[in-house]
C-alpha cells in the first residue's frame, strides 16, 4: 500500500509518494540554472519514474 501526499514546502508539481517497497518517497525533479544572482526554475516538473525507469534490483 503506498500514498501520496501533497506537502507545503515542496515545489508545486512535486509531491511525495511512499510505501513498503518504495525506498525513494521524492520521485519528481524541477531543473534549475543560476542566472546572475539567483536561481531560476525552467521546464515542467519531471516524473523521474517515467523518464529513468524503475530501478534496477
Amino acid at each position: 500500500m503506498s500514498a501520496v501526499v501533497k506537502v507545503g514546502l515542496l515545489l508545486p508539481g512535486v509531491t511525495l509518494s511512499t510505501g513498503h517497497d518504495d525506498a525513494f518517497p521524492l520521485e519528481t525533479m524541477q531543473l534549475m540554472r543560476f542566472k546572475g544572482e539567483r536561481w531560476q526554475l525552467f521546464g515542467k516538473p519531471v516524473d523521474t519514474r517515467e523518464e529513468f525507469g524503475p530501478l534496477a534490483k
